[in-house]
């Protein structure tokens, strides 16, 4: 179990015995003592909001690099998806091409007598 000691009571205690020393001047020391315990309380308050900022700070960058790491992965299938269709549309110009060409050659061997195979080249 801990043992807590009232701050007011020490502070009292320690001015008390600073009275008993001669020439000792004690409303001064004290007023140094106040403002040392409050100039540390504070710092001590900085630090605390310090650590707190920085720990706030590492949780969004966490949760920003997830979030970039999911749409790097988003965009890649994208990019994939991409690349199937493209080369799906390559194809489909290349089967309607050679189909024209050859819907093409009929029409004109029907029209002006020619052979496929001449028209071809």
């Amino acid at each position: 179990m801990e043992i807590k000691i009232d701050k007011g009571l020490v502070q009292r205690i320690s001015r008390l015995m600073m009275r008993m020393v001669p020439f000792l001047p004690v409303p001064e020391m004290d007023d140094l003592f106040s403002y040392i315990r409050r100039s540390q309380t504070d710092f001590d308050k900085q630090v605390r909001e310090a650590v707190q900022a920085l720990h706030n700070t590492s949780e969004l960058v966490s949760t920003l690099q997830q979030r970039v790491e999911e749409r790097m992965t988003k965009l890649q299938t994208l990019r994939e998806e991409h690349d199937k269709y493209s080369e799906l549309a390559k194809m489909f110009l290349v089967v309607t091409h050679s189909h024209s060409n050859r819907a093409a050659i009929s029409e004109i061997s029907q029209t002006w007598s020619v052979t496929p195979a001449a028209i071809a080249g």
